[in-house]
């Protein structure tokens, strides 16, 4: 037997019913979510300083400068998978390397005297001689590979997730510490040896992709967002969100262009000096201890940035950027 509720108490009811639906509603995230969080971290813009050429038909996935301030780009696509070292201010590579067609080639980073290189799906590291990309050796790992960056504090992979991890391997920490090419190929896996979920208003970051460091600071982008996030991987925090709204304008695209997969995807930084490895802070960002270049998918070009505070406190972030 159900008994009857007055017009006020039904009224009162329904109020508090929507209330608390709301409440939860902005509690909730998700991709198909429109609510939002606010966020605590300070906002960057930019002001692009330079540009320089690059392959607008390279589906880039990596991009990384090795010791003698050449570009080292990863490539993907199957049966179009590319490692190649350029200048900056030359589109044609000095040498390339074209993988497997069963191999999507993703993140690439400079090893030292070595090139390492992750594929997408098929949990292999490939690994070259720096010098001339020969093949030296292929690793395993225990995840997909999207992004990779190698600097004095680690050799650091994401695979989508709101996780980096750590990786070694003891040959390969050899040639790092001796700077020397391996006389045999290496083989094996690539070892955890920590791993840390990157958060905002201690929330995971979802899709977290390319890779870079800058100072003691991770600079990584998301999947499919005109953004980059700076990261505290000591406490797993993002300090920092760089806006790159605009950066490839409508009018550069080239024929062909998907705006759904020919997204920003490379971040690379020349540090001035061995002293801004140090850094700890944004200033790595802002001043003049190093250069900022940033490129995506087809892309005609590579950007080099100077960034400035929009203001300490962004208003909002959106839920797709965060994982619930």
């Amino acid at each position: 037997m159900c008994a009857r509720t007055s017009p006020l108490r039904g009224a009162l009811l329904t109020l508090s019913l929507t209330l608390s639906l709301s409440l939860v509603c902005l509690s909730c995230g998700g991709s198909g979510a429109t609510s939002s969080v606010v966020s605590v971290v300070p906002r960057y813009t930019y002001q692009v300083i330079a540009t320089y050429p690059h392959d607008a038909s390279l589906f880039t996935q990596g991009l990384a400068v090795n010791e003698q301030g050449e570009l080292i780009e990863s490539g993907g696509g199957y049966g179009e998978s590319v490692a190649l070292i350029r200048s900056l201010e030359d589109v044609a590579p000095r040498h390339a390397h074209s993988l497997s067609s069963e191999r999507f080639g993703e993140g690439i980073t400079s090893v030292g005297p070595l090139v390492l290189q992750l594929t997408w799906q098929a949990r292999e590291a490939l690994l070259y001689r720096g010098e001339d990309l020969s093949p030296l050796g292929v690793l395993s790992y225990q995840t997909q590979g999207w992004g990779l960056a190698h600097g004095p504090h680690g050799t650091v992979y994401s695979d989508g997730s709101s996780e980096l991890r750590w990786v070694s391997h003891p040959a390969l920490s050899e040639a790092i510490s001796r700077s020397a090419v391996p006389s045999e190929p290496l083989s094996g896996r690539l070892e955890v040896t920590r791993s840390q979920t990157i958060r905002e208003a201690g929330r995971p970051i979802a899709q977290l992709n390319e890779l870079e460091w800058v100072g003691r600071l991770m600079v990584a982008n998301v999947w499919r967002r005109d953004e980059l996030v700076v990261i505290d991987p000591e406490r797993g925090e993002v300090i920092a969100r760089i806006d790159l709204t605009g950066l490839l304008s409508p009018d550069l695209r080239p024929d062909g262009f998907d705006p759904l997969n020919d997204v920003l995807n490379g971040v690379a930084w020349l540090p001035s000096s061995p002293a801004s490895h140090a850094l700890t802070d944004l200033s790595a960002l802002t001043s003049t201890h190093g250069r900022l270049l940033v490129t995506g998918k087809r892309w005609p070009l590579v950007y080099e940035l100077r960034l400035s505070l929009i203001s300490p406190k962004s208003e909002q972030a959106d839920t797709e950027f965060i994982q619930p």
